[in-house]
């Protein structure tokens, strides 16, 4: 038997090289294949400068298979090879290219930024950063869908603001005829010899008034939408703004012989008065126009902790449960509000008003049995000086 010239300790030190060499073996091809995995493009270079150590350049040392794939760039035609014999249109692109790498290169601080590039005429997001002083490493991906998508988005957006704005301008013009209209109708039927003919004239009035108050509430639902209404924020007796809705819908509740129950407290809150009192209008309209004669609408305001709750209750037809989710949608209209000339509009823009309080609404309703608009907004506590100011707004 041939002896080893090699001591035991020799031999048992050779075993544990073969073992640990194997195992690097095997985690550089795990990592590797990682790495070839990956789904953003990876690229590994060294910056070329010259002798005033001003970037010119740079030498490709790896890339990744999504490199290749994104950029159209095979690996065995340009490792160690320099960027602008590869990229030939690199300094026409308008992103200097080499200026940012040799940036991050020199300085070590990395950079994130998004480009398009002539040569592939795509989009990418670029992250570049150095692992060590003169090399840098990018990781990328393709956005060109993302930017495509986002520009057709802003440009529907344009369209639709140029639309809206244009529809405003219409709303404007389509009141201006009802102002003679309704003035010079109720001259007519101050003179007429007959209550028939009266009556005809009053269903012009009224005519005229619904459209008027359409128009203005498609005005309002434009310009929240489109962001040009502002909003004048100041401390009001909530209660106040209730009694001033009211006054207009005195004629409406009693055509239908409407009870109208208040159950009102002195609650103060920031609010825009006007606004606040479009949203009191339209929920009393909606009871209305969803009650039958005879009813009763119940409209209360409350307290708790730090907000201020305004409810408006009534007995009339009442909303299903699949209705009730779709009921702050622009234009939508259950069966039974298009037979009773619902517009799908009021709703939509309580609910802009609303959210500008920083407040919610929320409705309690049962098909047959009425329904119920609870509406919450921060409270203002008063200060002593302000009890004083606002003692008049009392109830």
């Amino acid at each position: 038997m041939k002896k080893s010239f090699l001591k035991p300790g020799f031999l048992d030190l050779y075993k544990d090289l073969e073992i640990t060499n194997e195992k690097l073996k095997k985690s550089e091809e795990k990592y590797r294949d990682l790495f070839n995995k990956m789904l953003n493009a990876f690229a590994y270079n060294k910056i070329i400068t010259n002798k005033e150590g001003k970037p010119v350049d740079y030498e490709f040392i790896e890339v990744n298979a999504a490199f290749e794939k994104i950029t159209g760039l095979k690996k065995r035609n340009i490792l160690r090879k320099l960027a602008t014999k590869v990229i030939k249109s690199i300094k026409n692109e308008p992103y200097d290219l080499i200026e940012t790498y040799g940036s991050v290169a020199i300085t070590g601080k990395e950079k994130r930024f998004e480009q398009y590039f002539k040569r592939t005429k795509k989009w990418y997001s670029v992250y570049a950063y150095s692992p060590k002083k003169g090399y840098f490493a990018t990781i990328f991906e393709d956005i060109t869908q993302r930017r495509n998508a986002e520009k057709i988005k802003s440009e529907s957006e344009k369209k639709l603001e140029d639309v809206k704005n244009n529809l405003i301008m219409i709303t404007h013009e389509l009141k201006q005829p009802l102002t003679p209209i309704i003035g010079y109708a109720g001259l007519i039927k101050n003179h007429m010899k007959t209550s028939e003919d009266a009556d005809y004239l009053q269903r012009i009035i009224s005519s005229a008034f619904n459209m008027r108050d359409l128009i203005n509430r498609i005005l309002t639902l434009l310009k929240l939408e489109t962001g040009i209404l502002n909003y004048n924020f100041k401390i009001y007796n909530i209660s106040s703004v209730i009694n001033d809705a009211l006054i207009s819908k005195k004629p409406a509740l009693d055509i239908k012989r409407i009870k109208l129950v208040k159950k009102l407290k002195n609650l103060y809150a920031s609010i825009d008065y006007d606004r606040m009192k479009d949203v009191i209008i339209n929920l009393i309209d909606n009871a209305i126009k969803f009650s039958e004669s005879d009813k009763i609408i119940e409209i209360k305001v409350w307290s708790e902790t730090n907000l201020v709750y305004i409810s408006v209750k009534d007995n009339g037809v009442g909303i299903s449960e699949e209705n009730l989710s779709r009921l702050f949608t622009k234009f939508y209209q259950t069966e039974e509000g298009k037979k009773r000339g619902g517009t799908g509009i009021g709703l939509k823009m309580i609910k802009y008003i609303i959210d500008a309080h920083k407040g919610r609404i929320k409705v309690l309703s049962e098909l047959g049995k009425g329904s119920e608009f609870i509406i919450s907004i921060p409270k203002r506590e008063l200060s002593k000086t302000e009890n004083k100011e606002f003692i008049k707004q009392e109830v």
